[in-house]
């Protein structure tokens, strides 16, 4: 067995494992909480569409019934489902058809019923991606680039799927400071011993990877979550709080925690 395959292979199955370690965390109620993991299907769902995340996303995509939209790395198809009641087409990829945390869920959830005849679930690896040319008018990827064995590949067949004048949006993807390394961002995370093939990049990489690929306009947005708790940060945040000086210090600020953060998470859009 080659080392791609067996990659893909530890993915597909320790990808559950990890999401029941995550779920039986102590303080796992966050992570359980920001990435919508709920057992229950319903509730994660109804959290999703209701979310700040989901709201912006409709925004930034300007997401009209009839689109045609590529849920690449579909997962539990959350979002294939949030674009289907918007009234879009969706084709949901992954390599994992578990009726737990993978395709299989589409079929077995009652959540998903009134959608399913807009929502096509294709299993397969994206890297060899059987899919034509110039079709859709958005490809969407949830914390998905960063799963690819070979991202400049991966990028390239999901651009080529893109209609000329069509979106390309990836949220939460890992990035990592110019001082660190893969190899440290994997150390920390919990899903690594478990097979999942979790990396980070340099923004430069996901960038220079989407321009090789055909996409221009493309912009980086952080995504800024909870902060440290050490005395540092409360002096800096009380600094922030003052009239004036304090308005333009706390976004500069959280900017500097983003990106000195080994696996901060990232928005990138880009246009075909």
């Amino acid at each position: 067995m080659n080392h791609e395959l067996q990659v893909k292979q530890n993915e597909r199955s320790g990808y559950g494992d990890a999401i029941a370690f995550l779920r039986s965390l102590p303080n796992g109620e966050s992570i359980i909480t920001e990435n919508f993991l709920y057992e229950d299907v319903d509730l994660a769902l109804e959290q999703f569409c209701q979310s700040q995340e989901w709201h912006n996303t409709l925004a930034e995509l300007k997401v009209k019934s009839g689109m045609k939209v590529l849920d690449y790395g579909a997962g539990r198809c959350l979002a294939s489902a949030a674009f289907a009641k918007e009234g879009c087409q969706v084709t949901a990829i992954d390599i994992n058809s578990s009726e737990d945390v993978g395709l299989g869920l589409l079929h077995t959830s009652r959540a998903f019923e009134p959608y399913r005849d807009r929502i096509h679930a294709v299993v397969t690896d994206g890297e060899y991606l059987p899919l034509a040319s110039n079709t859709f008018d958005i490809v969407y990827c949830r914390e998905a680039l960063h799963h690819a064995f070979d991202l400049g590949k991966l990028v390239i067949n999901l651009t080529q799927t893109l209609k000329y004048g069509g979106t390309f949006y990836a949220y939460g993807d890992h990035r990592r400071p110019w001082w660190s390394s893969d190899e440290q961002f994997r150390q920390r995370h919990p899903a690594v011993p478990f097979g999942v093939n979790e990396h980070s990049y340099l923004e430069s990489e996901y960038v220079q990877t989407l321009r090789k690929a055909g996409l221009r306009k493309i912009a980086v947005k952080p995504i800024v979550r909870g902060q440290p708790q050490h005395w540092v940060h409360r002096m800096v945040v009380a600094i922030t709080q003052m009239p004036l000086l304090g308005q333009g210090l706390r976004p500069l600020y959280d900017r500097f925690l983003h990106y000195t953060s080994i696996g901060s998470q990232i928005i990138i859009v880009g246009r075909k």
